[in-house]
C-alpha cells in the first residue's frame, strides 16, 4: 500500500544491500547502454509507456515485478493515487478499490544508490516496514529526493528499481487527470485510469530523454507593493481561522497563484492534521514556523511532498504565509511559516539557491497575535533551536468565509 513519508531524515540500522551504484547518477534519463535491464510495455487507458527494470542494482524488485507480470496481476489495476506535482501510484487496486492479494513481500534495496529522479519506478511499502513492498509501485513526476534512503520520515527510504524509457508524456497525462481526495487511497482519479496489459519487450537502444514537466500556471503575479494588504476583491482565495493558544490568526490562501500549495494546505486542514500541533520555531525579526511537530517535539507523519511554486511572483512580505522545506526545492509537506518582516532573501529571484520559498497567502486578521508569538522566550530543546519555552499550540484550523472587502 502507499506510505506516508517525507519529513526529517533519521538514522537506521546497519543493513546493507549487495549492490550499490558506484557511479554518480546525474540524469533523469536512464542510460541503457550499460545493460542489465529488462523492459516492459505498459498499456493504459491513457496510452502506452515502457519501463526498464534494473536487474543489476535492484535484482529482487526486478524479479518481483516480473512475477506479477507473468501472472497478469497488473491487468485491470488502476492508478489509485495521483498527485500532479509529485507522483502517480498503481499496482494493487482494482476498479472496486479493493486491494488484490499479493505475493510475499521483498527485502528493501533502498540503499542501491538509484535516485528518485523524475520518471523513476519506485516500490511502495508500509510505514516503518522497509521489507514490506509487494506489487504496488509509483512513478515520480518530479525529482523526489525526500523518498530516498535516510530521507523519509521513518529513515528507510523507498527502493528505486527502474524507470520510464518511452512514453513519459503518457505518464504526465495520467498525472494531470482530475482527482478527488479520499481517506483510504489518497488522491483518486475521478475517472479510473486502468492498466490493461503489461508485457515483456526488447529494451530500446537508448531511452527517450526525460525532460522536466512543464506546468502552465498564471505566473508570475506582480506582487511589488510590500505595504499592500491581501486584496480579497479579486477573489480566488480560501480563508481559514487558526485558533492558537495566543489568539486567533485569520488567513487567506491564494488558490489562483499557488494552486497546488493551497490544495495541499486545505487537505491538511480537512484532515485535522494541524489540530494540537505547535509553533516550534520562533525567531524575532524573521518569522514563526509551525505545522509539523507535537508539543513533545515529535515530527508528525505527513503526506507526500509537493513541488515548489516559488516562481509565482508572490513575495515574502510581512504577514505573508509560506511553505517551509528542506534544502531540496520540492520537499515541502505540512510545515509553514508566517513572515514578521519583509524577507526578500527568501524570494525566488533573491534566494541563494535560486528557488526560494513558496508564498501562498497571508494574514488578514490577527497579525497582533503573530507579533505576540514571535516575541516569546525561546531556548534550545531536544536539539532544536528557537523553541518557545511555553508551548504555543495550534488548537484548530477551520474554513471560514472570506470577509467582504
Amino acid at each position: 500500500m502507499s506510505l506516508s513519508l517525507f519529513a526529517c531524515s533519521s538514522d537506521d540500522d546497519d543493513n546493507s544491500e549487495p549492490d550499490i551504484l558506484s557511479t554518480t547518477d546525474t540524469s533523469a534519463t536512464l542510460d541503457l547502454s550499460r545493460g542489465g535491464y529488462a523492459c516492459y510495455d505498459v498499456t493504459t487507458t491513457k496510452g502506452d509507456f515502457t519501463v526498464a527494470l534494473d536487474e543489476t542494482y535492484a535484482p529482487l524488485h526486478a524479479a518481483n515485478f516480473k512475477q506479477y507480470v507473468d501472472s497478469q496481476f497488473y491487468n485491470g489495476v488502476i492508478f489509485h493515487n495521483v498527485l500532479s506535482n509529485s507522483l502517480v501510484q498503481t499496482g494493487i487496486m482494482g476498479e472496486d478499490l479493493v486491494a488484490k492479494t499479493t505475493l510475499d513481500p521483498v527485502v528493501s534495496e533502498a540503499r542501491n544508490g538509484l535516485l528518485n529522479y523524475r520518471g523513476r519506478l519506485v516500490a511502495t511499502r508500509g510505514f516503518d516496514q522497509p521489507d514490506s513492498a509487494t506489487s504496488s509501485f509509483l512513478i515520480n513526476i518530479y525529482n523526489n529526493p525526500s523518498f530516498g534512503y535516510g530521507q523519509t520520515s521513518d529513515g528507510h527510504g523507498l527502493t528505486v528499481f527502474g524507470g520510464v524509457v518511452a512514453g513519459m508524456d503518457v505518464v504526465d497525462a495520467i498525472s494531470d487527470v482530475p482527482v478527488t481526495a479520499t481517506d483510504d487511497v489518497g488522491y483518486k482519479p475521478d475517472e479510473n485510469v486502468l492498466i490493461s496489459n503489461v508485457v515483456a519487450t526488447a529494451c530500446p537502444a537508448v531511452s527517450e530523454p526525460i525532460e522536466p514537466k512543464v506546468i502552465i500556471l498564471p505566473y508570475p503575479v506582480n506582487d511589488s507593493d510590500d505595504t499592500a494588504a491581501i486584496d480579497l476583491t479579486r477573489g480566488d482565495y480560501s480563508c481559514f481561522n487558526m485558533v492558537t493558544s495566543q489568539g486567533n490568526i485569520e488567513l487567506a490562501i491564494d488558490t489562483l497563484y499557488a494552486p497546488a500549495t493551497s490544495e495541499n494546505f486545505t487537505q491538511y486542514v480537512t484532515d485535522g492534521f494541524y489540530d494540537g500541533l505547535i509553533f516550534h520555531r520562533v525567531i524575532p525579526n524573521f518569522m514563526i514556523q509551525g505545522g509539523g511537530l507535537t508539543p513533545e517535539l515529535e515530527t508528525k507523519t505527513t503526506r507526500a511532498a509537493i513541488a515548489t511554486e516559488s516562481m509565482n511572483g508572490l513575495k515574502n512580505y510581512r504577514g505573508r504565509i509560506a511553505m517551509a522545506r528542506t534544502s531540496a526545492p520540492n520537499s515541502a509537506t505540512s510545515q509553514f511559516f508566517i513572515n514578521v518582516v519583509d524577507n526578500d532573501s527568501l524570494n525566488q529571484e533573491s534566494a541563494s539557491d535560486g528557488v526560494g520559498y513558496t508564498v501562498f497567502g497571508g494574514v488578514i486578521g490577527g497579525m497582533d497575535v503573530v507579533d505576540t508569538i514571535v516575541n516569546v522566550d525561546t531556548s534550545t530543546q531536544s536539539g532544536r533551536a528557537d523553541v518557545p519555552d511555553v508551548a504555543i499550540t495550534i488548537d484548530s484550523v477551520t474554513a471560514m468565509d472570506c470577509p467582504l472587502p
